[in-house]
This record gives structure tokens, sequence and C-alpha cells, in this order.
């Protein structure tokens, strides 16, 4: 579980809600308009086939410019895509699942995937980015630049969190900018807090 910002009332709201705003404007302003290229067309893909093969997780790769790939690129692409789809099938159904809340969702979509290579440890952008693939309208990226983005919201976060209360601080974020009549995506939630952990905030 993550510990919501320390600062409390109606006032401290408006003033999360208006960091975020600026981040999300800030970072809209200084990045490409075929950026997410890649992830639509993937989303799209999963999407038709219920499932993401070795062709998906590589576009994806590409579009997230994951540094760490090597160690296991090699037992990703040993495995047959028959497996991989298999595994992230489960976790695109997971994902998608209406019955429970999108924590609970993002919480065993994470579990699903801890099958593949790449995904066994750790929350990790890599898993949260196949989990945007797979249910764009609810999930969100999980990386270094939106955890440091929580902390200077003021929420108490340790040095790594898990999926699921990731998901939950998103979405408690996502109810304070709808009080305030923003119908924002998960996803426009995370933007806003990787611009807020850059450098150059």
């Amino acid at each position: 579980m993550i510990a919501a910002p320390e600062r409390s009332g109606g006032s401290s709201r408006e003033l999360i809600v208006n960091e975020l705003v600026r981040a999300r404007e800030d970072y809209l302003k200084s990045a490409s308009p075929y950026y997410d290229q890649a992830l639509a067309e993937v989303a799209s893909r999963a999407d038709r086939d219920g499932s993401l093969g070795k062709l998906d997780l590589g576009g994806l790769l590409l579009w997230k410019r994951l540094g760490d790939y090597r160690k296991w690129a090699l037992p990703l692409n040993r495995m047959s895509d028959e497996e991989v789809r298999q595994i992230t099938g489960e976790a695109l159904e997971a994902a998608r699942d209406d019955e429970s809340g999108t924590p609970e969702a993002a919480a065993r979509g994470r579990d699903k995937l801890r099958l593949l290579p790449g995904c066994v440890q750790g929350t990790g952008a890599w898993p949260s980015t196949i989990l945007l693939a797979a249910a764009p309208q609810r999930m969100a990226v999980y990386d270094s630049r939106a955890h440091i983005g929580l902390k200077k919201l003021g929420y108490q976060v340790g040095d790594r969190i898990s999926y699921g209360p990731y998901m939950a601080a998103i979405e408690a974020l996502r109810d304070m900018l709808a009080d305030s009549g923003r119908i924002w995506l998960a996803r426009d939630v995370d933007l806003a807090l990787y611009q807020l952990g850059g450098p150059s905030t």
C-alpha cells in the first residue's frame, strides 16, 4: 500500500491536481505527436489477437527504450511465440477483467507475466508497458520517473512499489482530477508523473 500525501484538505488536493495538469501540459508540449504510434499499433494488435507475440514485444521495447533488455532477450527469443502468447494472453485477460477493480486487475496481470523473461522480478517499466498495451484504457506505465513524480506529489513510497498499489495511487489521482472536472486515463496520469519525475522539473 502507498501512503497518500500528508497534505490534507481541499486546497492540497487542488495543488496536486494543478501540478499534474501543468506537468502533463509540459510533457505534451515537448513530446512528438508520433511518439506513441508503436504503442497504439501494438495495443490494436493485442485487442485483435487477445495476446502479444514476440514481434509485438519487440515493438514495445523500441517504444519504451529499455536499456536492460540484453539480460533476458535471449531467453525470450528461445521461447516459442505460442508460449509467449499464452502468457501474455492470460495477463491481458486479467488486466481487462471488469469484475475486478483496476488495482486488483493490475496486480493479477502483473503476476501472470512472471513466467515471461524480463518480468520475473520486480515491478519495472517492462511488465507495466506490456500491461498498458494489453489494456490502454485502464493501465499505466510504472518507471523510475513516475516513482519520483509520486514522491514529488507527497506520496510516501519506498525504493520500489508493486504494480497493484501503484495503480491504486493512479486511480486516487484520477479521482482527484475527476472531482475537478478532468476525466483522464491512467496513461494521462503516468505521463504527468513521468514529467514531474524528470530532471528538468
